[in-house]
């Protein structure tokens, strides 16, 4: 992945290279952020020739999660997602396949281009704001410490998790890890 870097005073400090059109894998419950790698099962046979055509290619795929259903209705695909990078995938005896797939950007959903045999979309990549107000850094150290304490308390998260937390000092991954490791509701993530 190429990356674009730019000085601090710009609001915009790197933008990753992603395709204009990736395959959308939708996802029920589940949440993939960037810098995040995800286990992931998929067994809709629309959805392994999706993962076969990305590992043929660049390994790179749209993640979003689907909004649940109201009224019986058809489901709708949440318009924020993740590129994501294949990093392994196995295939089980039964025909599914089993992936781990790495976050690398925030996309919106522009327009789904087909449907059939698996969606494509026309995505635009979320550019990220770089910009710090002087106590961001003390607020993010404040956030880290807190979420450790509440790592301390839980017995549903790691202490893996308290231990990646030391290595982070972006705020942006920061709340990502965090989110992706709080049992929230979808749509609160």
């Amino acid at each position: 992945m190429n990356t674009i870097h730019t000085d601090q005073n710009s609001s915009i400090q790197e933008k990753t290279l992603v395709p204009e059109v990736l395959p959308v894998l939708t996802l029920s419950e589940l949440v993939v952020f960037p810098n995040i790698i995800v286990p992931m099962a998929v067994s809709n046979e629309a959805m392994v020739q999706l993962i076969n055509d990305a590992l043929g290619g660049d390994k790179l795929i749209g993640c979003f999660t689907l909004k649940p259903a109201k009224n019986g209705g058809e489901m709708e695909i949440y318009k924020t997602g993740t590129c994501c990078q294949i990093i392994k995938m196995f295939r089980v005896p039964d025909g599914s396949i089993r992936l781990l797939v790495k976050g690398i950007s925030r996309i919106v959903l522009l327009e789904i281009m087909r449907k059939h045999p698996y969606p494509l979309a026309r995505v635009d990549e979320m550019q990220l704001d770089r910009r710090r107000p002087l106590d961001l850094e003390a607020m993010t150290r404040s956030v880290a410490e807190n979420f450790r304490r509440l790592v301390d308390l839980s017995p549903n998260l790691s202490e893996e998790v308290k231990v990646a937390l030391h290595n982070v000092s972006d705020p942006e991954i920061l709340t990502d890890v965090i989110a992706s490791n709080l049992n929230l509701e979808t749509d609160l993530k």
